[in-house]
């Protein structure tokens, strides 16, 4: 297997992976060597227009919902991006609490970048809640914000030295949900939904160790493109 550091290499790897596509159109895949599990997420997919409109409304679907790690925690996060992770969690979560694994690598990019945060905040905390000797490292590259600045204390201690957010300037995806992000309507894709609401600000934020790849004065070509991605990441880490 690779080894487990943000560059190019890794991030080719990612994006290389033969994911396991389920119904509800979460894209993911679990991989088992000995002690360590890799739990990677594939970008905005599909190899249908179906599912790739799925994929879409996932994304667009950034109102803040209740994410609820434990009853009560109150934490609020993209809607869309976590009705897809919590397709998967019961299933990762019954391998972190299986006793069989040591360590877990998990890695994704642009809507898997998202749920790389997602798994590993949830992750982390349980290994805190409940003193698991396990150690979890995820890698984020050029994703969307998962989590509102709502109990932002609770996060960040449970992805402190776990989790690793690489952003692009002049990337659209990773400035989105807006730190401050006005709301005035909610929608729904299938069927779909448009419904008016009561305005409101929502606050987002960025959590794990933030590191910026990309030339501040380089906005052309898309710097979401995976070739481009890619390019900044060689530049960055060499490799």
């Amino acid at each position: 297997m690779i080894e487990w550091k943000p560059g190019k290499a890794h991030f080719d790897y990612l994006r290389s992976r033969p994911y396991i596509r389920l119904p509800s159109n979460t894209s993911y895949l679990i991989e088992k060597h000995g002690d360590v599990l890799y739990i990677c997420f594939e970008e905005t997919s599909g190899c249908t227009k179906q599912a790739q409109a799925d994929d879409w409304a996932a994304n667009l679907n950034f109102f803040p919902k209740k994410f609820d790690v434990f009853p009560g925690s109150k934490i609020r996060a993209h809607d869309g991006l976590a009705r897809q992770y919590l397709e998967v969690r019961q299933e990762i979560l019954d391998l972190l609490y299986s006793g069989k694994y040591k360590q877990i690598y998990v890695g994704g990019f642009s809507q898997g970048a998202g749920l790389t945060t997602a798994c590993v905040q949830d992750i982390g905390f349980r290994i805190d809640r409940d003193k698991l000797n396990i150690e979890v490292l995820g890698i984020s590259y050029s994703g969307p914000r998962f989590f509102s600045l709502w109990k932002a204390g609770l996060i960040k201690k449970a992805v402190k030295n776990r989790l690793l957010t690489i952003k692009g300037r002049w990337d659209p995806v990773v400035y989105v949900p807006f730190k401050r992000m006005p709301t005035f309507f909610t929608f729904r894709w299938s069927p779909f939904k448009l419904r008016l609401c009561w305005p409101r600000l929502t606050f987002w934020g960025d959590y794990g160790k933030v590191t910026w790849i990309g030339k501040i004065l380089r906005p052309f070509p898309l710097q979401h493109d995976p070739a481009q991605v890619g390019k900044n990441l060689l530049d960055k880490y060499g490799c």
